[in-house]
């Protein structure tokens, strides 16, 4: 079994009990949350869902990305990563 059938049959398997939302108000840590527009697997309502948990989140939406912005917009991803750590570290001095 190749190791993304694997995956998937986990996630077929498991994904039904596999529900973290009542655990993620209580994150008190910055949190940043991004997903791509176009993403299939993880579609933008469930970030969105994540982002209204998570106190104090930011949500970036990478308008040109799937499931992977981190690749198809690097540069901004990156630059987004580098902004978002910024104000964490400037809000924790």
């Amino acid at each position: 079994m190749s190791l993304d059938a694997t995956h998937n049959f986990a996630f077929a398997v498991n994904q039904e009990n596999y529900d973290l939302k009542p655990l993620l108000p209580g994150i008190k840590v910055p949190t940043l949350i991004t997903v791509g527009r176009h993403d299939w697997i993880t579609p933008v309502s469930a970030s969105e869902k994540i982002h209204a948990l998570i106190p104090n989140s930011e949500l970036v939406i990478f308008e040109k990305s799937g499931h992977a912005p981190q690749v198809e917009e690097a540069p901004k991803f990156q630059q987004t990563v580098r902004d978002f750590l910024r104000r964490a570290v400037a809000k924790s001095a």
